[in-house]
């Protein structure tokens, strides 16, 4: 009988450190996928939330995250200022990482830009 209770015990110790580790690495993962597209997705100054969707924990983390963002800017400006954005992380060799992301921009008929940001990053 007492064999049966430490065979128990061990399992129950190994579960436990499993399941310790994978929670480790899924909140290092997501950290890790934050800061990469906090990195190379910087948010257009001024623009204002208009709309945002994820499918796991926090946006802008692991997982898939879409947000449309308004300016009041032309789309001549914001095209602007992603491609001095492109030039200056080229210049400092952040062009790859860890998440996909994807930007675009498009004319608010109701005036300004609307600036689509979409991230998706894999555990």
């Amino acid at each position: 009988m007492n064999r049966k209770v430490n065979h128990l015990r061990s399992f129950l110790f190994l579960f436990a450190l499993s399941a310790c580790f994978i929670i480790l690495m899924v909140a290092g993962t997501d950290q890790w996928c934050r800061y990469d597209i906090n990195k190379r997705l910087p948010y257009y100054p001024g623009a204002e939330l208009v709309s945002q969707e994820k499918d796991m924990v926090r946006y802008r983390a692991a997982g898939t995250t879409k947000l449309v963002f308004h300016t009041l800017d032309s789309p001549e400006t914001v095209a602007e200022w992603y491609r001095a954005l492109t030039i200056e992380q080229l210049e400092k060799g952040i062009f790859r990482g860890l998440a996909d992301i994807q930007r675009s921009h498009e004319s608010d008929p109701a005036g300004g830009t609307l600036i689509y940001y979409r991230t998706a990053c894999a555990i």
